[in-house]
């Protein structure tokens, strides 16, 4: 876990969850879905209901329930380049 302070919109802390651990030869890829809620209820399950995750070797593809795709390569994904594959659209909190 990587602890911030004073480094967001969200309050003075923060904290961004880190998985490290030993993977086979090749590559592994990790999904995780966060959402960020102020205040309401969490219901995790209808978050997963909500998209279909697809991972072919290096490329992931994110399909949301309301029609919304995402697809993008890890091997060239930096995430400071505006590319839609950071976030699900708004709508999919509805």
């Amino acid at each position: 876990m990587f602890a911030y302070r004073d480094a967001n919109a969200m309050g003075p802390h923060s904290a961004t969850p880190a998985l490290v651990g030993r993977t086979r030869t090749g590559g592994t890829v990790v999904i995780t879905l966060h959402v960020l809620e102020h205040g309401g209820v969490v219901d995790p399950q209808g978050w997963r209901d909500r998209v279909r995750v697809e991972v072919s070797g290096t490329r992931v593809r994110l399909d949301w329930a309301s029609g919304a795709a995402a697809e993008f390569d890890l091997a060239t994904f930096v995430p400071w380049d505006g590319h839609p594959g950071l976030t699900g659209p708004r709508g999919e909190a509805r």
